[in-house]
């Protein structure tokens, strides 16, 4: 148990260096508002600084044969965290 909690916390240390991020990225859980709330695949940054983000079907099958995949534009400027 102590040895499992000592790996937990040199993993959380290596992995929030800088050269790490640098060489790997880096991603966070935001509090966004639960409408922008979705289980994400991907993301691009805009040229206008919205986030684009590009979801797949939430791992449910009804909604993979629905074909619904929502996606949504993030504006972190006119969007209110909650």
């Amino acid at each position: 148990m102590v040895v499992s909690f000592a790996s937990n916390v040199i993993h959380n240390y290596v992995i929030n260096t800088r050269t790490y991020k640098e060489k790997y990225g880096h991603w966070i859980t935001l509090n966004v508002a639960t409408k922008y709330k979705i289980n994400a695949v991907h993301a691009a940054l805009l040229y206008t600084g919205k986030v684009l983000i590009v979801a797949g079907s939430g791992n449910s099958v009804g909604n993979f044969n629905a074909g619904r995949f929502k996606s949504v534009v993030y504006n972190r400027r006119t969007t209110r965290s909650r």
